[in-house]
């Protein structure tokens, strides 16, 4: 996300310049179109990668006639998201960067 902000800023630095020619212009913003392009077809893979265990939740839970909503909302599905949630931050705290 900041690779993809750092460079949209670039683009428009070189946009609104009035020191840099036209034939400048035009010979390397095809190169940050295609970062930024780049960039946000990483972003939307991001969020895919993010979604993907949600789909396949819903996809695992369908033939036993369950709807995620309902579950997730239920005291067992809330009790399953905390535990899982409390599993991730104490992981990530004692494994994570530091």
């Amino acid at each position: 996300m900041k690779y993809l902000i750092y460079v949209c800023g670039k683009a428009s630095r070189i946009i609104v310049s009035k020191r840099i020619s036209d034939h400048w212009k035009e010979k390397v913003l095809p190169e940050y179109a295609r970062r930024i392009f780049k960039g946000s077809l990483f972003l939307f893979m991001s969020l895919v990668v993010i979604l993907l265990p949600f789909i396949i939740a819903m996809l695992v839970l369908i033939p036993f006639g369950i709807k995620l909503h309902y579950f997730l909302t239920s005291p067992i599905g809330l009790s399953g998201t905390t535990l899982m949630a409390l599993t991730y931050g104490f992981t990530r705290a004692r494994y994570g960067k530091k």
